[in-house]
């Protein structure tokens, strides 16, 4: 039974840290990892996760030839994610404004922040 009760209060404590990966986070960011292998660099904030689906960066000799994605996950209230990446395309995060889709937040509508690398 304590089990349950530090199992449910870690997952409440996660959740509010925002600190959980949702697995569609985890699958595109298995997609922008293999563009990453071929490119060297994640996609620019400007190309964004549409460099997934179509080849948006000349610089990329090596992208394809076929998609990395065909279609992306959304997260999990049925919404884009959203995606930055640092100037150096060596970092990115993927945003998911929360159940009301806004900035900020409590509860659901709490703003979901994936880094990687962590």
């Amino acid at each position: 039974m304590n089990a349950i009760f530090v199992l449910l209060s870690l997952t409440s404590a996660m959740a509010q840290k925002n600190i959980y990966e949702p697995a569609s986070a985890v699958e595109i960011r298995f997609f922008l990892d293999m563009y990453y292998t071929d490119c060297g660099h994640y996609p620019t904030t400007h190309d964004g996760l549409d460099a997934l689906m179509h080849k948006v960066d000349e610089k990329c000799p090596h992208w394809g030839p076929q998609p990395y994605a065909n279609d992306l996950p959304k997260d999990p209230w049925g919404h884009s994610w959203s995606y930055k990446a640092t100037t150096d395309g060596q970092k990115f995060k993927l945003i998911s404004y929360g159940k009301d889709n806004k900035p900020g937040g409590a509860g659901e509508d709490s703003d979901i922040i994936y880094r990687w690398p962590q």
